[in-house]
């Protein structure tokens, strides 16, 4: 800085509200709320993008300063176990007071902007990682950072924010991370409302597998679509030709349990009605509808990519979009 010139430092952001029309760089929100940011603004092709908030990089590194001193140290002798270093870390951001009450103070105001929408006072909510580094073309991340569905109450809230942030100080993740405000591990939050799906699942607009890109592959079950991200059922799979739009292949899987939201908050793995397991989870209409609006939201990012998604009471409603690293 030369000589006389000040340095104007910008205010520090917390809190962005998820809007079509909100312009925001990578740096602030990560990658996944950029992508729903995307989606919000392609939702005239006949879907909806559940409403939230974003927690920024400026109140996780609010954070971290209240522990910089000593991630450093433990980040300097990490050479004596990545494992042990890992949980150190973490208990430094979710055993100390400050943390909690700066994250309470932060998530308030949104989350009961959020409740207050809904007429609900203790809305459920999904917390999902957006980090800078997460979700890229070359690299998506998947599973390395934490989610958590269903998350009702301020107070609950507020735990599961501080795990999710936590959750960047996993063992893989340390190797190369220099200290505490190293980019590399700096990460963003998602939070949105929850949905009560019916049947959930992911769409590929090009086989992850095959790399054939004139395909789309849909796989679904019944209830929330985290087993099917995980691999716990073994899902239905609808491929269609790209071109023509046209079911070219259908296999029915064995979907013996559902993951359903819990009155109380959280959720559980329900065994699906013997009736049911061998039922195709989407009609043949839902699975075109599916189909086609993805295929638009590949047209407009340019590149193939696989979307989470859920429908509930016919409605479709898309919760994240990645770009498939597999190609």
């Amino acid at each position: 800085m030369n000589q006389g010139e000040v340095r104007i430092e910008k205010e520090p952001q917390y809190i962005v509200w998820l809007e079509p029309n909100v312009e925001l760089p990578v740096t602030l929100i990560g990658n996944k709320a950029l992508g729903i940011l995307k989606l919000m603004r392609f939702a005239q092709f006949g879907f909806n993008v559940p409403e939230g908030f974003a927690i920024t990089t400026d109140a996780y590194k609010e954070i971290l300063k209240l522990g910089t001193h000593k991630i450093d140290e433990l980040l300097r002798g990490r050479t004596r176990g990545l494992g042990k270093t890992a949980i150190r870390i973490k208990d430094v951001l979710l055993q100390k007071i400050e943390p909690f009450d700066l994250i309470t103070q932060i998530v308030t105001p949104p989350y009961n902007k959020l409740c207050q929408l809904y007429g609900v006072a203790d809305l459920g909510v999904a917390v999902r990682s957006s980090a800078i580094a997460e979700d890229l073309k070359t690299k998506s991340y998947a599973g390395s950072y934490e989610s958590y569905l269903n998350i009702k109450g301020i107070n609950s809230l507020v735990v599961y924010v501080l795990r999710c942030f936590a959750s960047a100080w996993k063992k893989h993740l340390l190797r190369e991370r220099k200290n505490a405000m190293d980019e590399s591990g700096i990460i963003a939050l998602l939070v949105q409302r929850i949905i009560h799906s019916d049947v959930a699942g992911v769409t590929f607009t090009a086989d992850p597998v095959s790399g054939d890109t004139s395909k789309i592959c849909i796989n679904s079950a019944w209830g929330l679509g985290d087993v099917v991200v995980s691999g716990r059922v073994n899902a239905d799979i609808f491929c269609f030709d790209k071109r023509t739009m046209q079911l070219k292949q259908v296999r029915i899987g064995e979907k013996d349990v559902a993951s359903r939201c819990r009155n109380t908050g959280g959720t559980s793995l329900e065994p699906v009605p013997p009736e049911m397991v061998h039922v195709p989870s989407l009609t043949p209409e839902n699975a075109f509808r599916l189909a086609s609006v993805c295929s638009k939201i590949e047209n407009e990012f340019g590149y193939p990519v696989d979307i989470e998604w859920a429908f509930s009471k016919n409605d479709l409603y898309l919760l994240q979009v990645r770009p498939i690293t597999t190609l």
